[in-house]
């Protein structure tokens, strides 16, 4: 906000590592920084100080630079570049599309093209030259101008090469270990495995990868189904820290490894010791769910599953009665609790409209808010709303 030049919004949040400008309007503090930013880019813009350079203020309409030498693929690009663009390309007696000259100038398309008066003109006589040369059977172009549109130094996409793409894949196809398909996209510097489903060759190897760390994690669940078998049999019992040590997992693993339709664990074993606890577990689950319906205000269910020592798959499938109660509860509450906020603003929105009245004021939408000091709130259909039975209540 110090600075004395124009410094859009976009970049401020690019510079933070944020993905948009949202988070600017929406917290108290940063919508008064981000509104002012924005009415000091405005001045700036009538004054013809629209570049966003941090070191200077020069004037749109200075000479431009080459613009090959630095393609920006952003809307920001000043206005004096992209008419330069367009100059060049019509001055030439060759074939030169919208599309190219609107890589040149450092756009994405050429929409911009068509949205402002001068460079619409310019971008209309391109598109007649390039008919006329079209009938007249020239309608190849201009080689020599695209490449000095696209130098051999400047890359317009992102991409990894796809043989870079294909070896990072072959070399995890080919270790004999868990390697999940998103740690190969994020080694190869993608954002996501997207890229490995579109091309076929690309695709056969994700898949392949996808099979094998099935096959593996099949294998190593049977090991431990094997170590939690042989660890039953043994004298004295061993515990399951001890068990979980032995396969390299924590006790949680091993506890859900144990099979429901196995018959009961003869005494002092391992398994017997797993169904205790778990019986236990269940047990202190079921008071703690009941303790909850009697809370007040009742708490969520998501909540509530916070404070237990199980899963909440297991919760569901054995107390299904309680766990519905419970959101009912939640549900019923923050339905009454927000019907109380509704008829409460509804008698806000009464008091402005006869403030208004009384003022002979036509109580239009802004000015009902602005009566109300803290209003609960603002959207459209609900103000409208509490209005028409403000309205009604009055003429009562």
């Amino acid at each position: 906000m110090a600075k004395d030049s124009y410094t859009g919004l976009k970049e401020v949040a690019a510079a933070l590592g944020l993905r948009g400008i949202r988070r600017f309007y929406t917290e108290k503090g940063l919508s008064d920084l981000a509104h002012a930013i924005a009415a000091k880019n405005a001045v700036l813009k009538r004054r013809g100080h629209n570049f966003e350079d941090p070191g200077s203020a020069e004037p749109v309409n200075r000479p431009a630079v080459s613009p090959c030498a630095k393609v920006r693929h952003s809307a920001g690009v000043p206005r004096a570049i992209v008419q330069r663009g367009l100059e060049d390309a019509l001055a030439k007696d060759s074939y030169i599309r919208l599309k190219a000259v609107a890589v040149f100038v450092g756009l994405r398309s050429t929409r911009r093209f068509y949205m402002e008066k001068g460079l619409s003109d310019l971008a209309h006589a391109i598109a007649a030259k390039n008919a006329e040369l079209k009938k007249r059977g020239r309608n190849v172009e201009d080689h020599g101008f695209v490449e000095l549109l696209n130098p051999p130094n400047v890359r317009h996409s992102p991409g990894v090469p796809r043989a870079v793409v294909q070896r990072g894949l072959e070399d995890a196809l080919a270790k004999d270990s868990y390697t999940s398909v998103s740690s190969v996209a994020a080694s190869l510097g993608l954002r996501s495995t997207t890229r490995f489903y579109k091309e076929k060759r690309l695709s056969d190897l994700a898949h392949a990868i996808s099979a094998k760390n099935a096959d593996l994690k099949k294998r190593h669940y049977e090991e431990i189904k094997l170590s939690l078998k042989t660890a039953q049999t043994e004298y004295p019992a061993r515990s399951i820290r001890e068990i979980a040590r032995r396969v390299g997992h924590k006790a949680r693993v091993i506890t859900g490894r144990l099979s429901k339709a196995e018959p009961a664990p003869p005494s002092g074993s391992l398994g017997l010791l797993l169904a205790c606890r778990q019986a236990y577990r269940l047990n202190d689950a079921h008071r703690v769910l009941e303790a909850a319906l009697l809370e007040d205000p009742a708490p969520a269910f998501f909540t509530v599953l916070k404070r237990l020592r199980i899963g909440p798959e297991t919760i569901r499938q054995t107390f299904p009665r309680l766990c519905r109660c419970l959101r009912d509860r939640y549900i019923q509450q923050k339905a009454a609790a927000r019907a109380q906020e509704h008829k409460a603003f509804t008698a806000d929105v009464r008091d402005a409209l006869a403030l208004l009245q009384h003022a002979d004021l036509q109580p239009t939408f802004r000015r009902v808010l602005e009566s109300i000091r803290a209003p609960r709130f603002r959207g459209r259909k609900i103000v409208r709303g509490a209005i028409k039975h403000a309205r009604q209540e009055l003429s009562v």
